[in-house]
């Protein structure tokens, strides 16, 4: 897979990290492997990152963003707004006004629920010869 950087990513080893990440085949993509997420930890991008220092919350935040209150979504972008992974029922609600969003709002007389239409995200599955999903 080729990977178009934009061009103020000039970092090398940051554009390294990156295209190890995006490796489609599950089994050669850094994190994946033998040694799992320690691959990741181990790349040449994080060195100097002292990683008992950050799990234990003691280094400090290099930019803290403004927030005027808890529903404060004004520092995402509206794509990420769009992810119902990263926010609530409430706040989707009133993330997802645009035309191009992939979530739906449906209302009841009671609450809202909300649908994700994932058809366009579908692929089909192939086993990679390792069997890890016969257990599903």
């Amino acid at each position: 897979m080729r990977i178009s950087y934009p061009p103020v990513l000039t970092d090398r080893v940051a554009k390294d990290l990156i295209s190890k990440l995006l490796v489609r085949e599950t089994t050669s993509r850094l994190g994946c492997m033998h040694h799992g997420h320690q691959d990741i930890k181990d790349h040449p991008w994080f060195e100097g990152v002292d990683w008992s220092c950050l799990s234990s919350k003691q280094v400090t935040a290099p930019w803290k963003p403004t927030i005027r209150s808890d529903q404060d979504t004004s520092n995402f972008d509206e794509c990420v707004l769009c992810s119902a992974l990263l926010l609530p029922p409430p706040l989707l609600l009133s993330a997802c006004t645009t035309t191009h969003c992939r979530f739906t709002t449906l209302r009841s007389s009671s609450s809202p629920t909300y649908s994700y239409d994932e058809e366009e995200d579908l692929m089909p599955f192939t086993d990679d010869g390792s069997n890890w999903a016969s257990a599903f």
